[in-house]
């Protein structure tokens, strides 16, 4: 494991060792916490979905090699936690560095490298390269919630449209009358 070269500090003390009974209680309580994020994690098949992703939009040429890419499951959750919790890349990023929920439902609990907001974001552009990438994800959504029986909708129209109404002013007198329960004159 590669030592991090920052000076520890009085906020992030030296590591105590591992508790077992202290780790199980913090999950314990956190399934409490997150239950939303353990929902969406039973009910959607989120390698199914990056299946379709990558055939909908593949991965850029690697012949000349580099840092082996993330897998597209990891980098579908961030984006999911982006929506979810309204996140800018970097918001993602630091809140996946920084909370054990976000990094088990990405799956890199444990990982020594998590995606960064560069990452992200050339994700997202490829995804929305012609479309093709967000198309399927939202198909595949779909077609997962109504086999779970849900109807899964979206765009709702709502009126919301203004309306004139007449402007009275009303006389004192007219006003009293009004209030005795007659209808004043004119």
């Amino acid at each position: 494991m590669i030592s991090p070269r920052i000076k520890p500090s009085a906020f992030f003390p030296e590591e105590a060792p591992d508790d077992l009974f202290l780790v199980r209680q913090r999950k314990a309580k956190l399934e409490g916490y997150v239950q939303s994020l353990a929902a969406m994690d039973e009910l959607i098949d989120f390698g199914a979905m990056a299946a379709a992703v990558d055939r909908a939009c593949p991965r850029p040429d690697r012949s000349k090699g580099g840092r082996p890419p993330y897998a597209t499951e990891v980098l579908v959750r961030m984006v999911f936690l982006q929506g979810l919790y309204n996140l800018s890349d970097e918001q993602c990023e630091h809140q996946v560095l920084d909370r054990l929920s976000f990094q088990r439902f990405c799956r890199l609990d444990g990982a020594l490298h998590i995606p960064d907001a560069r990452t992200l974001w050339s994700f997202r552009q490829r995804l929305a390269h012609g479309g093709l990438g967000a198309q399927a994800i939202f198909e595949t959504l779909s077609q997962q919630l109504q086999r779970h029986g849900y109807i899964p909708r979206g765009g709702q129209i709502v009126d919301a449209s203004i309306v004139q109404a007449p402007i009275t002013q009303a006389t004192t007198q007219e006003r009293k009358t009004l209030n005795k329960g007659e209808d004043p004159a004119g």
